[in-house]
């Protein structure tokens, strides 16, 4: 079952970081912590350099 992210992108010039929701629940991710944005229709899927993927 694929879930729906949501990014909160609320005054970005100086953020290291954006929530996403996933799981039911949000998660703080890092930009220099993403390796690869895949987009999959209506999902996008994340790749980060800890190996932890969410879609």
């Amino acid at each position: 079952m694929k879930k729906k992210l949501q990014f909160g992108f609320s005054d970005m010039e100086n953020k290291t970081y954006a929530f996403i929701k996933t799981d039911k629940k949000m998660i703080r991710l890092f930009f220099d912590g993403i390796t690869v944005i895949k987009g999959l229709g209506n999902y996008v899927e994340i790749h980060t350099k800890s190996d932890k993927n969410y879609i």
